[in-house]
């Protein structure tokens, strides 16, 4: 005979598991969620800045006014999505591409700029840009996790 304590353990264990990984999925979707609407709301709260900055740089000459705007509606958005259940794993696939993309420009940035010009809001512009450039990898990386963890949800 098979002691209740080991059965009752095999059938809970998935589902601890589960809810752990619901939970992670969760804390990375709202630390998306946050990090989006701050930096959405510092660039819009400093739209004209904002608009010069981007129009100076040569990837952007002469689209700048409308990437500038861009760039923050699209956290605005994908942070809308992370927060309905129903819409949050194709949140979390933008929220991978934009972090991707970021990342690029950084790299890029650090590699052709002479002058590295950062208009990233609060506590992230004091980072330094290799530092920027690994706290986005950390970010892509944990995109990554929600997205592997999340995977019965498809």
């Amino acid at each position: 005979m098979i002691p209740m304590e080991t059965t009752l353990q095999k059938r809970l264990a998935p589902r601890l598991a589960d809810k752990a990984k619901e939970v992670i999925v969760d804390i990375i979707t709202y630390l998306f969620v946050v990090l989006f609407v701050y930096t959405a709301t510092d660039k819009f709260w400093k739209i004209e800045s904002f608009q010069i900055f981007m129009s100076r740089l040569d990837l952007f000459h002469y689209t700048g006014k409308y990437v500038a705007l861009m760039i923050p509606s699209s956290e605005v958005f994908i942070s809308v999505l992370l927060l309905i259940h129903k819409t949050r794993r194709l949140g979390m696939f933008l929220s991978l591409s934009l972090m991707t993309v970021f990342t690029a420009y950084l790299i890029y940035m650090k590699l052709t700029a002479e002058v590295l010009p950062c208009h990233c809001g609060g506590a992230i512009s004091s980072l330094s840009w290799v530092q920027h450039i690994w706290f986005n990898i950390i970010l892509i990386l944990m995109s990554v996790a929600a997205l592997i963890l999340d995977k019965k949800t498809e």
